[in-house]
């Protein structure tokens, strides 16, 4: 009876096993990839394993992504002509995927240098979907890989539909570089509305190294910018809007500059999320900057996404504004003078420290700033 018992564990044993290995996607792995041609392509990554490489740490779209590209599955291009190629599951899956392209003629598992291009959240695709575009060279093959976001395991798995089709770049804005910057004409009450667009615009220098006041951590782009420029024609404050008027999370940048790129150290105006007249945050992320002008000087205005995957249409507005006077505390150097006061005189508030941190500049040394008078923070 017991080697009955044992030969039926042997055989339960066995189907289990191999029910979990049907359970895999054919091409679970690199090595066994299937190969695919130009056209449309259903696929599933349910229940498929995580494999290497990890996802590189510029192709997520904030700083939340890990580095990881979970339940992955695996595709072989070979390419018949010398071009670019567009690999897309762009609004065609019911999960946030993630894209990378590895070649040409990569081993199995490829490596982090064998990386072509990846993407995760795509500017215009529904559902955080995916596109990417990668340049072939005819008779040499391309690995594909489709996988799902997460900020950990165990990830997004799903079904969907990829396309591989031959890719055109599209134009982008004509004011795509700050060398094609529009000139802003400001009418007879110092103002301008203006509409536009930055789909399919590139993401374009200056690169913010160092931590500027109105970006977070470690934010160093205006993605997918487009650019304006005017010269002053006044010496004032300039006020500059698009708050609740962008169908994106925008980002804003000007420089008092006259060449282009801009040098970072020209930067006099910025917003990541502004808010309103009101103090109220702007719709959708929106932006909002402040500064002063001089007359006869030249200045650049930046707009674009706070990442890769933000690019869209809108509208914003410049207009003057009453000269920005920060407060006489704002630097580091000129501190008000502030005192000890007893536990009684602060229940009783016998003394209070007054003052406005309206048009404060920030400090650009953020978190952690220091005074240049040999003082400290």
């Amino acid at each position: 009876m017991t080697k009955y018992l044992h030969a039926i564990f042997a055989v339960v044993l066995i189907f289990a096993i191999q029910d979990s290995l049907l359970a895999q996607p054919a091409n679970d792995e690199c090595e066994n990839a299937i190969a695919v041609g130009f056209g449309s392509h259903d696929f599933s990554s349910i229940d498929a394993t995580s494999g290497v490489p990890a996802f590189p740490q510029n192709c997520p779209s904030d700083d939340s992504s890990s580095d990881s590209l979970y339940n992955d599955i695996w595709y072989l291009y070979t390419a018949d002509f010398t071009g670019l190629v567009q690999f897309s599951t762009c609004g065609m899956a019911d999960f946030d995927t993630n894209l990378a392209v590895y070649g040409p003629n990569a081993p199995c598992p490829p490596t982090d240098d064998d990386l072509i291009d990846c993407s995760e959240d795509a500017a215009g695709c529904a559902g955080f979907s995916s596109s990417v575009s990668f340049p072939v060279v005819s008779g040499e093959t391309y690995l594909l890989r489709i996988g799902g976001w997460g900020g950990s395991s165990p990830g997004e798995e799903g079904t969907g539909t990829f396309t591989l089709s031959e890719f055109v770049p599209p134009l982008g804005p004509p004011n795509d570089d700050c060398d094609t910057a529009i000139d802003l004409v400001l009418d007879a009450n110092d103002s301008i509305y203006v509409e536009f667009e930055s789909l399919y615009a590139n993401t374009s220098l200056p690169q913010h190294v160092e931590p500027i006041q109105c970006f977070e951590a470690d934010e160093e782009f205006v993605y997918n910018d487009v650019w304006y420029s005017w010269t002053a024609t006044f010496t004032d404050g300039l006020e500059w809007s698009n708050c609740g008027t962008t169908n994106f999370d925008s980002r804003m940048a000007v420089y008092e500059s006259t060449t282009c790129p801009p040098d970072v150290n020209s930067l006099v105006g910025c917003s990541d999320d502004g808010v309103d007249e009101n103090a109220f945050n702007c719709a959708g992320f929106t932006s909002r900057a402040l500064f002063n002008v001089e007359e006869g000087k030249t200045y650049y205005f930046r707009l674009g996404g706070w990442s890769n995957g933000d690019a869209g249409d809108g509208s914003f507005y410049v207009r003057r504004i009453p000269l920005i006077v920060p407060p006489a505390n704002d630097p580091c150097e000129t501190p008000n003078e502030a005192y000890i006061i007893t536990e009684q005189q602060a229940d009783d508030f016998d003394v209070l420290f007054e003052g406005s941190t309206t048009f404060a500049s920030g400090q650009p040394e953020y978190p952690n700033p220091s005074c240049r008078n040999d003082g400290e923070f």
